[in-house]
């Protein structure tokens, strides 16, 4: 696998060889199987190497631990990053909001979720 860095700052995911390989401009892309397998969702990502790579797991042994990832994951993933997402933010500019404070707060809010959480 080769990895390429995708700086959203400068809509590199806009370019049209990236638009290529994942029609709805986002990030991230896993190119796999000698490309004939596209991933683009991130838990799809992180299962598809946690189960072709057994041998350097991605994911706790213990079932307890392992299901605390998958909960922080999931807090991340469906909670904070979808309303965190650049294209989020750049609207909520465009109706007067702050990126930066509309972005803490749902991160504040998501992390605050976390914290009865123990391993």
């Amino acid at each position: 696998m080769s990895y390429r860095h995708i700086d959203l700052t400068k809509k590199a995911q806009h370019a049209p060889d990236y638009v290529a390989l994942n029609p709805s401009h986002l990030v991230p892309t896993l190119i796999a199987e000698n490309g004939t397998l596209k991933l683009t969702q991130s838990l799809a990502i992180v299962e598809y190497l946690e189960e072709k790579y057994p041998q350097k797991p991605l994911l706790p042994k213990d079932l307890n631990k392992r299901a605390i990832v998958r909960n922080l994951v999931g807090i991340s993933a469906l909670d904070i990053q979808p309303v965190t997402n650049l294209r989020i933010l750049i609207q909520v500019e465009k109706v007067g909001g702050s990126r930066t404070e509309w972005a803490k707060q749902y991160i504040q809010d998501g992390l605050d979720g976390t914290s009865t959480m123990s391993w």
